[in-house]
């Protein structure tokens, strides 16, 4: 599980691809899962995918888009 309360949001920002510019993103854990909505429409993800979250230049983690 996320180490985050349940209903609790964190800004930050994701990459949806490999060379992304980082989007900015607010992450929300709703049960055992995190929601991840990117302030800006983003084309093309697709479930199976992997999202990525980053603090700056740090690696928060990361997980398989549903």
């Amino acid at each position: 599980t996320a180490p985050m309360a349940e209903g609790e949001s964190y800004r930050c920002t994701a990459r949806f691809r490999y060379r992304q510019a980082d989007q900015a993103v607010t992450v929300t854990r709703k049960d055992d899962e995190l929601l991840v909505e990117a302030d800006e429409l983003q084309r093309a993800v697709t479930p199976g995918q992997s999202v990525v979250i980053y603090e700056s230049k740090v690696c928060l983690g990361g997980g398989i888009i549903a």
